[in-house]
């Protein structure tokens, strides 16, 4: 695999962006769709609809700011071969697996392990339209700006500089500081994400982790709603 042709300080700068613009957009999607004082209730289907485009907002930004550092190189889809998508999809399973034994672990320690505050969300809409849409940008649209972002743009440099174990460890544990409004998944999804960044050197391309990441997440959504 080349060597990138952008560094960590980039990478870092990204992230940055990402958690800045998310945070900013969030804030004033809850001052204008919801009533601050009696907390975030995404519940509501446009204060659903405003948090997850408050995400994109910030997906969107950070990754203008790694196309135009790195180019289109950050983004290659492959090569892709049969064996490396069958593979994506095989290894939901032990990560689902860890998901639901982190989960027993929570809660054995007395913590409760509810669903993630948009996936919550996504599960109690009364909105048809709202629940596809929001639902569809879960599945699809989460892989994609996710794993071009941290897979494509901040994890190269991270193991050029670092190597592939510690490369891939520093962008799980950023892409599990991401999802810290819900502290007790920081560690499923640095698995995750670890995973992702593991089929990313496996397969020199981004089809792998963009197929595990939206199947992985597809899959949990059916057996969240096959629960509830």
């Amino acid at each position: 695999m080349s060597e990138p042709n952008w560094g960590i300080r980039e990478g870092v700068g990204a992230y940055a962006i990402l958690v800045f613009v998310s945070g900013l957009a969030s804030i004033a999607m809850i001052f204008t769709l919801d009533d601050p004082s009696q907390g975030m209730d995404l519940e509501n289907p446009r204060v659903l609809m405003g948090m997850i485009l408050a995400t994109i907002v910030g997906m969107v930004s950070a990754l203008f700011y790694a196309l135009n550092k790195a180019g289109r190189d950050a983004f290659r889809w492959g090569p892709l071969e049969m064996d490396g998508a069958l593979l994506s999809v095989a290894m939901v399973i032990p990560v689902l697996g860890f998901g639901y034994g982190w989960t027993l672990f929570m809660e054995t320690l007395g913590f409760e392990a509810l669903p993630q505050t948009i996936v919550q969300g996504i599960l109690e809409t009364p909105s048809m339209a709202v629940l596809i849409m929001a639902g569809t940008y879960g599945i699809v649209g989460a892989a994609l700006f996710e794993e071009m972002l941290f897979r494509g743009f901040i994890q190269p440099p991270c193991v050029s500089r670092f190597g592939v174990v510690w490369g891939v460890l520093m962008t799980s544990m950023l892409f599990g500081l991401i999802h810290a409004s819900d502290p007790w998944a920081i560690i499923p999804t640095m698995v995750i994400g670890g995973v992702a960044g593991w089929l990313r050197e496996r397969t020199g391309g981004l089809g792998a982790p963009i197929i595990f990441h939206g199947t992985n997440n597809l899959v949990a959504l059916i057996l969240t709603v096959a629960a509830g």
